[in-house]
């Protein structure tokens, strides 16, 4: 890491500190993952109508969501990502250990709305299809941004790996406007994963790249959840890349008149 970059990266002297705060706070354990989610979205003469099939991921393991525009896979990583609540009778199940599950979803926890926002900062990651990230700081600083959210020292070993393995180092003291499509997008997994997540949403992150740049990112993101015994759940409509990749995915089956999508698994391995 450059010295412009971990020098700014340091507290300086004299600053408040949080006395929550856990410096060196690991991500959030996830055991497995159990969804099965009924959403509509829009009014009552207007709708739209999205359900998947009962799904359940455990640590290393990756899910697609494959579809057309329109079909609801954003809405399903919303949902996910604690950002938009599903119908009546939705299920997402976070296990943190044997037979301790958490709907994460459920309207009636006690304090449900700060629950989903501690979950979100400190056991979620996002990876947007432009990258999203914030021009106004650096590369170096935004990979570290999240890791402050989640109450993390803004650098360790583990960072640097990433940074090492997705090939950015030489970007860290760059700013977003500086970078190429494909290098934002590589900055936007580190970004993503640098609080070390228990869970990865990935909303069609190599749409604007070409094929083989698009390969690239795509094993890169498989091959961290992978490593790092995480989860993720990843939008995209090349399916072509997914059978390549033997990647498990929902492909959504769109009903005669338009008005909802079913989500069913299908084995790409």
């Amino acid at each position: 890491m450059s010295q412009s970059a971990t020098s700014s990266l340091t507290p300086h002297a004299g600053h408040a500190t949080d006395p929550d705060a856990a410096p060196n706070q690991p991500g959030v354990t996830l055991a497995a993952l159990e969804f099965e989610l009924l959403c509509t979205r829009g009014t009552a003469t207007e709708c739209f109508r999205v359900d998947t099939a009962h799904v359940r991921l455990g640590p290393g393991e990756v899910l697609v969501l494959i579809g057309p525009s329109g079909c609801g896979k954003s809405t399903i990583l919303e949902v996910l990502g604690l950002i938009l609540a599903p119908d009546v009778g939705s299920r997402c199940l976070w296990y943190t250990g044997p037979g301790a599950a958490l709907d994460v979803i459920d309207q009636r926890l006690p304090r449900a709305r700060g629950r989903r926002v501690r979950l979100r900062a400190q056991a979620l990651g996002f990876v947007l299809q432009s990258g999203g990230l914030l021009p106004f700081l650096r590369v170096h600083e935004n990979i570290a941004l999240p890791r402050s959210l989640a109450r993390q020292a803004p650098w360790d070993d583990s960072v640097d790996h990433l940074i090492d393995t997705l090939g950015i180092r030489r970007l860290l003291d760059r700013w977003p406007a500086q970078l190429s499509i494909g290098e934002r997008q590589r900055v936007a997994v580190a970004r993503a994963m640098a609080h070390d997540p228990a869970l990865l949403l990935a909303d069609e992150p190599t749409a604007a790249l070409d094929p083989a740049r698009a390969e690239r990112v795509m094993r890169l993101m498989v091959e961290l959840v992978r490593e790092r015994g995480r989860m993720a759940v990843i939008v995209t409509h090349d399916s072509n890349l997914v059978e390549r990749l033997r990647l498990r995915y929902l492909r959504a089956r769109l009903a005669p008149d338009g008005r909802s999508a079913i989500f069913r698994e299908e084995d790409a391995g």
